[in-house]
């Protein structure tokens, strides 16, 4: 019966996990370790610099980048700062870009390179907003996958554009609603928002799924549900010494 009352319990654990993580302060996947700062200020771009990593993007493998400090990366040739506020017409048109928030912040943009990834970090507020800070995300992979996540985030007096685009006059899909999950068939995928705060419940997994993408939320990270397999381990053994 202690057996049994032990893997019940032990099940509850595992079914309420994701919810406790989804709860937490900060995303599922987040690197605390912000790495090195590469560019600073209102309005200003990192020029091109090495990723770290080759990370495919519609059809190319790219070992450069430039970082906005509104907000966006940029592919292939630069896009500017992109000021002020995310613009879906400038988004369509221009260089291949992926775009965690872009509107008109004042930051510091930092990178950290792995061995399968790089992170691109950026802290600061809402330009003119002070009282709106922002701290966010963007994880690209070595297989194409990126992750956005946000741990300090909230509404906003700019509208922001989330989203990636290969730009070069890319069609207009119409925007998409990032607090959902959803597989879109478009290259091109965005949404325009003034309140990131329902982001903070979790980070966005955005997967090339042929020639568009599938976007989920927070999943666990091995290390955590390694963590919860060890505690069912141990109620189980606790189980057994008790019955014995």
């Amino acid at each position: 019966m202690r057996i049994l009352t032990a893997v019940a319990l032990a099940g509850v654990g595992l079914w309420l996990m994701p919810a406790a993580l989804e709860a937490a302060t900060l995303p599922p996947v987040w690197e605390s370790d912000f790495g090195s700062m590469i560019v600073a200020g209102d309005d200003d771009v990192s020029g091109e610099i090495n990723l770290g990593i080759n990370f495919p993007f519609f059809g190319t493998s790219h070992s450069t980048v430039e970082a906005s400090t509104n907000g966006f990366l940029s592919f292939g040739s630069s896009n500017g700062a992109g000021c002020c506020n995310g613009n879906v017409e400038d988004f369509l048109k221009n260089s291949p870009r992926i775009a965690p928030a872009w509107m008109d912040w004042v930051t510091a943009v930092y990178q950290n390179v792995f061995a399968d990834h790089v992170t691109f970090t950026w802290d600061g507020s809402e330009c003119c907003s002070p009282t709106n800070p922002g701290t966010f995300q963007v994880r690209l992979y070595s297989d194409g996958r990126i992750v956005f996540a946000y741990a300090n985030a909230g509404l906003v007096a700019h509208s922001a554009l989330i989203g990636v685009t290969p730009g070069a006059d890319a069609t207009d899909p119409g925007p998409s609603s990032f607090a959902a999950n959803f597989t879109s068939p478009n290259s091109t995928i965005y949404e325009i928002t003034s309140d990131l705060s329902f982001l903070q419940e979790g980070n966005r997994f955005l997967t090339p799924q042929g020639s568009g993408w599938q976007v989920t939320g927070a999943i666990p990270e091995p290390a955590t549900l390694g963590l919860a397999l060890g505690g069912v381990a141990l109620l189980l053994i606790g189980a057994k010494r008790t019955r014995t």
